[in-house]
């Protein structure tokens, strides 16, 4: 945690690449708390919001919303209509 303090400047780009690759929940649970302490994770998670794979987009979800992401609610209520159940 204290290197994700540390690292807060940096782009969180690597660290969402990860946590889409990412197989392990105990791993993923520790990258989305690293994520959260970036100041710049907003604009990086909508992106992620069209991504295919469903695991992603509930990522970026999760991420929009602990990090107070109301601006971007005009990409986010699209999804309440999303194929895959898992995300409503």
């Amino acid at each position: 945690m204290r290197l994700a303090k540390h690292c807060n400047g940096t782009s969180p780009e690597p660290l969402l690449d990860a946590l889409a690759e990412e197989a392990d929940t105990f791993t993923e649970v520790f990258a989305l708390s690293a994520c959260r302490f970036k100041g710049t994770v907003l604009p990086h998670a909508a992106k992620r919001i069209h991504d295919k794979r469903w695991y992603v987009v509930r990522n970026a979800l999760y991420l929009l919303r602990e990090c107070g992401g109301a601006n971007y609610v005009h990409i986010i209520r699209p999804l309440v209509k999303h194929a895959d159940s898992r995300l409503i």
